[in-house]
């Protein structure tokens, strides 16, 4: 009795550059019926661009950290001890002496920042520089009030004078 072939499919390729077609194009069965119809296969269709544009996004953000991971290595390895504790450690985890530290480095940042930076429109002195004492001194109480006092009144007329 002959042996009855278990794939109906698939036929033995006799020829070398057959071999280069992929399977659907050289199998020898009709191609399979769908039971989808139009409106299945379009919102699968969309269902499948979405799934890819998500995974670029999951991977530009993998990117990303990756790069954030690489250049927090690179820190870490330019300045070693107490910088890189201060710059990576969570606020709970530093002592009062390592924030009053970071705070002082942070100032000083800031000072040279302002130093390095045009002056502002109104903060210009006569002499076309800046007053970097004016720029480093706490504003006054009544500069404090003068602003606020602005801001406290009502536009409305029948509620002026109530604050």
């Amino acid at each position: 009795m002959p042996r009855k072939e278990q794939r109906s499919g698939v036929a033995y390729i006799d020829n070398d550059k057959d071999r280069d077609l992929t399977f659907y194009k050289r199998r020898s069965a009709p191609p399979a019926v769908t039971s989808a119809d139009e409106a299945t296969t379009a919102r699968i269709g969309s269902l499948q661009n979405e799934v890819a544009q998500l995974d670029m996004e999951n991977m530009t953000e993998e990117d990303k950290n990756q790069l954030s991971i690489l250049r927090m290595k690179n820190i870490e390895e330019e300045n070693p001890g107490m910088v890189a504790k201060l710059i990576f450690t969570k606020e709970k985890g530093l002592s009062l002496e390592d924030l009053t530290k970071l705070f002082s480095d942070l100032s000083r940042v800031q000072k040279d920042i302002k130093l390095r930076l045009p002056p502002l429109h109104g903060r210009e002195d006569k002499t076309g520089g800046t007053c970097v004492a004016q720029d480093l001194q706490l504003p006054s109480a009544a500069d404090h009030l003068g602003t606020t006092h602005s801001l406290m009144q009502s536009p409305w007329p029948h509620t002026r004078g109530t604050f």
